[in-house]
């Protein structure tokens, strides 16, 4: 006996096929609908965040630019090995430049 014939009201393997198919286009759509509303909020908290960054710097109590840098940046790398170049004194230190002694 064979039963390679699917019973009257059963579906065939082609349209189970196309189904699952259809399914997984649904979903894949769903899914990268949710992706783009995360990323737009993640965007948009970035850009906030940004926005609020650059105006504390500005509004930092340091008489220069240069200055409200060297503040901004003393609590990421430990401000003794700076490099100074035309006697301006940079933000970040030589290490983190990655200069060498011979920088």
């Amino acid at each position: 006996m064979q039963h390679n014939q699917a019973p009257s009201g059963d579906m065939s393997a082609e349209q189970v096929i196309a189904t699952a198919k259809a399914l997984i286009t649904a979903r894949s759509s769903a899914a990268a609908a949710q992706r783009a509303i995360e990323e737009r909020r993640w965007r948009i908290f970035f850009l906030i965040t940004l926005m609020i960054l650059v105006i504390a710097l500005l509004a930092a109590p340091a008489p220069t630019l240069e200055q409200k840098f060297i503040l901004v940046l003393s609590g990421v790398c430990a401000q003794q090995h700076n490099l100074f170049v035309g006697g301006v004194q940079l933000p970040l230190c030589a290490r983190d430049t990655g200069c060498t002694s011979a920088c």
